[in-house]
């Protein structure tokens, strides 16, 4: 599993703001850390996810994320 780099999720999630100040906030991280939130994110719901290629696109950007996968991988797994 992809941990988040040298940033505390549950410190982020736990800003007394709104979802505005968050998004905020999160838009001053690095690409790859909004990446590895956004997943983190979409793997708290997973269970209710129905469509395979959604769950197929979470496997594959986790894999981009660990090395495992390329960029055309991930374009492709969105398609």
């Amino acid at each position: 599993m992809v941990k988040i780099e040298s940033y505390n999720i549950d410190k982020l999630l736990s800003i007394p703001f709104t979802w505005d100040k968050r998004g905020e906030i999160l838009s001053q991280l690095p690409h790859r850390m909004q990446t590895q939130f956004a997943l983190f994110c979409a793997n708290q719901v997973k269970l209710l996810m129905k469509d395979e290629r959604s769950l197929k696109a979470l496997e594959v950007v986790e894999k981009f994320l660990d090395g495992e996968a390329s960029i055309e991988e991930c374009h492709a797994a969105y398609a």
